[in-house]
């Protein structure tokens, strides 16, 4: 756990905490990382300290906040490079909702701390994506939604734009799945997983050559697009 540090401390600087935004005394701290920049507290990208639930308002969370792609704002709940040395995504159900990896490289926030960020308004989310090639596309859905541990985690997604192709709306009302398994029986890794399915960001990094059976893909014009970077962030609507 992280505490605020004395009032004439410096900002903590580590290879995690590059910035540390002392919360206000009142309401537990900053929601999530829009409030951070609404406040004037930070212009720029880094790890911040946000307290995103309403039942447990002093309980701190450690986010990635981008203050800068289409006006800033955005907590990061994802982020994956296909690099030599990168973050195992097959993890467990318990794993997947607690989060695991650091906010500044490879990680996944957490669904316990998705939900409690998703809970506080209408929020949306920003998915970005790099395929083997270099090429750069993009998906933002205006509404977005993950219920809490006793509803499974359900997904809700709707109101697409971008230039990616909508692949993530075809897999809400889906219960997010840990263990599950592809077509050749190799582990998929945590996702709204289904039949069928359009997308996942979670799974293995395989070579273009490959097809989308286990790996990290997403789907437009009937397509799969293997993918070599990947990144998820949500902000509030309003």
């Amino acid at each position: 756990m992280v505490f605020p540090p004395p009032e004439h401390a410096e900002p903590v600087e580590s290879s995690v905490y590059k910035s540390f935004v002392r919360p206000p005394r009142f309401e537990g701290g900053y929601r999530n990382c829009l409030e951070i920049q609404q406040k004037g507290k930070a212009t720029s990208d880094g790890v911040y300290i946000i307290y995103p639930y309403d039942r447990s308002p002093q309980r701190p969370v450690a986010v990635f906040c981008d203050m800068a792609t289409e006006g800033g704002g955005w907590t990061v709940i994802q982020r994956r490079e296909n690099i030599v040395v990168k973050e195992n995504f097959n993890r467990s159900f318990l794993e997947y909702g607690l989060g695991f990896g650091k906010p500044d490289e490879d990680h996944w926030l957490g669904l316990d701390h998705i939900h409690a960020l998703t809970n506080q308004g209408h929020s949306q989310i920003r998915i970005d994506m790099t395929d083997f090639y270099g090429n750069e596309t993009w998906a933002e859905y205006d509404f977005f939604y993950v219920g809490d541990r006793e509803k499974q985690y359900a997904l809700e997604a709707k109101y697409y734009r971008g230039d990616a192709g909508d692949s993530l709306s075809f897999h809400s009302g889906k219960d997010f799945l840990d263990n599950a398994f592809s077509a050749s029986y190799v582990p998929l890794g945590g996702w709204w997983h289904g039949r069928n399915r359009k997308c996942n960001l979670n799974g293995d990094f395989l070579d273009q050559s490959k097809d989308c059976d286990y790996g990290v893909f997403w789907s437009s014009n009937n397509r799969c697009h293997p993918l070599n970077m990947t990144s998820m962030m949500i902000r509030p609507n309003y």
